[in-house]
């Protein structure tokens, strides 16, 4: 093998949203697709050479490569930090046709499920009266509806 030039490499970073990853003979190779800070995407080979591991999808990292129409992976780094706003970045254009995107969406859902309990559990004290074991029955089936409105409230909200 012949000793790269540190002169034709330059450093890339961005977010990691692809790669193909294959092995044969004991050789890891493919390619990584980057999203630079720009928004442009880069394509990266990655060959016997390339040193570091192979990132998780998402993640922030900076990638030392050749330059030229196939740029081939010399060096990964997984930079750290706190969390990722790359989905967040991904679904910002869309939030507006999100189911919970919106308060309104959160509440109804909430007031449902609660309505839906209570109306089981009142239909359990009505069915009480002609059969005991109604009002149990019933009022198991209510009451995780109402679980489930106050789950929804508490963790729709983050």
């Amino acid at each position: 093998m012949k000793a790269r030039n540190s002169d034709a490499a330059t450093v890339t970073t961005g977010i990691l949203i692809g790669h193909e990853i294959g092995e044969w003979a004991g050789v890891t190779f493919g390619r990584l697709i980057l999203k630079k800070d720009d928004g442009e995407r880069s394509e990266l080979r990655l060959g016997r050479e390339s040193l570091g591991e192979i990132p998780k999808i998402g993640s922030l990292i900076a990638v030392e490569h050749t330059k030229g129409t196939l740029p081939e992976i010399l060096k990964i780094e997984i930079i750290k930090e706190p969390k990722s706003t790359f989905h967040q970045a991904i679904s910002k254009p869309y939030e507006s046709s999100l189911f919970f995107a919106e308060l309104n969406s959160l509440v109804m859902c909430v007031l449902t499920e609660v309505i839906i309990g209570l109306l089981v559990i009142l239909m359990g004290l009505f069915s009480g009266l002609s059969d005991p074991m109604a009002l149990i029955i019933f009022g198991l089936c209510g009451i995780p509806h109402i679980i489930i409105a106050y789950l929804i409230w508490n963790k729709g909200g983050q």
